[in-house]
């Protein structure tokens, strides 16, 4: 595996995560 495959896989990995932060966000504000 390249280094900037390896970068590209964490990169992915950490904006999932933004990703499904932003969207819990949102939900928990539509509930209220």
């Amino acid at each position: 595996m390249t280094a900037s495959g390896q970068l590209g896989r964490e990169g992915e990995a950490i904006a999932a995560r933004h990703l499904e932060d932003a969207g819990w966000t949102v939900l928990e504000r539509n509930y209220r």
